[in-house]
């Protein structure tokens, strides 16, 4: 008979003792589609609380602040069960509703035994919402054999939480490695302790901490912080922030660059595929390399959609960066790019379909309606950035702005230097017939507000929903 048990927390009053704090570690995330391994070794020698060094202050806080942000957490330590299950209470990671599996096995047929019927078992009820795994290094040799431990890392993702004791640092550092490979995801790894270097170098980043086993860790680690309490404002605030600048700047990047190589299609098939060019060989040139430079250098370095009192009161704000970057949304960027393009070219032809008598009698060309859709591509791609930007600065209107002034400036620029271009191009005297028609400035506005409507209406949509999402998950969090 297995001796696989069930423990609820009210059976396990022995353990609750005074906390001694004689080593931490911290853990993982398990989220929707996203997971990663934070975890934080602390070696201290046992002492009360108060008189820990001020790098070990609000541990308890820091974990219960990862909790707030659904982030599932697994204790590795190298002491006793007792002292694991004490850190797991102390911390709040083991509550009075708690389920609490303790393996006890004896041998490797046991243990296996156990693995697939709490799989098949959990499979069937719901005690993952409050389920935490307890084993022993012992078995955790067994566990991560090669026929066991695809079955063992399965059910320690359908649990909460985790918990290995008397375990080596070659364990952890096999823990996190496992986790790395085989779940195709990002690991964090945090730790003070010289002998858990092996583990830093296992995980996708590493993280050091300054502590009284050297600086090893410290120095072999891809980041470095003081405090261990340090870790909530590096990703909370930091980390969510970069996270979403890049990911926006990369979406953003690709957007503009659709939206305006995609025009010249549009203008090829109705041109009957003649090999006229829409655009001016400076105008492109010019495009990418100023006049649109400057919007996603502004989105990668001065986006910023919370404070950092904000973000480090609220830890449920980091569910909003999860999982932002995927392929999914990249084509949804992507199509929506085709589609203003697409709107935008035959808007712009609707309204220039006839000939249009221009100031001094002249007749607008296909050159003139290609710099009309070029000032409308810009005003909108221009738009469109601060559209996703929700921290407008001064920067950011400096960046849409000069970014548009400067392209109407490369027109009156340009027509000064018609007579040294004049054998080189047919934008001649472009400024003096789009810039003194009314009809130019007319489509521009409506163009671009036909255009920017639909996004304007989907973003405001999908917010609200997403503020409505985020109320029911944080109740869910308090329950």
């Amino acid at each position: 008979m297995s001796r696989y048990k069930i423990f609820q927390l009210k059976k396990l009053d022995r353990f609750f003792q005074p906390p001694t704090y004689n080593e931490y570690v911290l853990i993982d995330q398990y989220q929707s589609k996203s997971f990663l391994l934070y975890i934080y070794i602390i070696q201290e020698e046992t002492r009360p609380l108060a008189s820990l060094p001020s790098t070990y202050y609000n541990v308890p806080k820091t974990i219960q602040a990862l909790k707030c942000a659904a982030i599932k957490i697994w204790i590795l330590t190298g002491d006793k069960e007792e002292t694991a299950l004490n850190i797991g209470f102390s911390t709040s990671l083991i509550t009075q509703d708690s389920s609490i599996i303790i393996f006890n096995e004896s041998d490797l047929m046991d243990l296996r035994h156990t693995i697939n019927q709490k799989i098949y078992n959990l499979g069937l009820t719901v005690e993952t919402i409050n389920c935490t795994l307890i084993i022993s290094g012992r078995l955790l040799k067994h566990a991560l054999s090669s026929d066991l431990k695809m079955k063992f890392l399965k059910l320690c993702l359908d649990c909460k939480s985790v918990i290995c004791y008397r375990i080596s640092p070659t364990q952890k550092a096999e823990i996190v490695d496992l986790v790395t490979k085989y779940t195709n995801e990002v690991t964090l790894a945090i730790s003070d302790g010289a002998n858990d270097v092996p583990m830093l170098h296992n995980a996708s980043i590493g993280v050091g901490v300054i502590g009284l086993d050297g600086l090893q860790a410290y120095n072999a680690s891809d980041y470095s912080i003081a405090q261990f309490n340090y870790l909530l404002k590096l990703l909370f605030v930091h980390g969510a922030w970069n996270y979403e600048k890049i990911t926006k700047m990369i979406y953003f990047y690709h957007y503009k660059t659709v939206v305006f190589n995609s025009l010249q299609l549009w203008f090829a098939i109705y041109s009957g595929w003649s090999g006229e060019v829409l655009f001016d060989r400076w105008n492109i040139f010019m495009y990418k390399s100023l006049f649109t430079v400057f919007l996603p250098f502004v989105m990668g370095l001065f986006l910023t959609t919370c404070s950092t009192e904000t973000r480090l009161k609220c830890p449920q704000l980091y569910y909003q960066t999860q999982n932002v970057f995927n392929l999914k949304m990249f084509w949804i960027w992507i199509v929506n790019a085709l589609f203003h393009s697409l709107l935008l070219f035959w808007l712009c032809l609707f309204i220039m379909r006839h000939e249009v008598i221009w100031t001094k009698g002249r007749v607008g060309d296909y050159s003139v309606f290609g710099n009309v859709i070029y000032t409308c591509t810009l005003v909108i791609v221009c738009f469109k950035a601060g559209l996703h930007i929700q921290s407008w600065s001064l920067i950011v209107h400096l960046a849409i702005w000069v970014s548009i002034l400067l392209w109407i400036s490369f027109i009156i620029a340009y027509n000064e230097l018609k007579i040294i271009l004049m054998h080189f191009t047919v934008f001649i005297n472009v400024n003096e017939i789009i810039f003194s028609s009314s009809i130019f400035w007319i489509t521009i506005i409506f163009t671009a507000s036909v255009v920017l409507l639909l996004d304007i209406v989907v973003i405001t949509i999908q917010r609200t929903l997403s503020n409505d999402t985020m109320i029911k998950k944080n109740g869910n969090l308090e329950k």
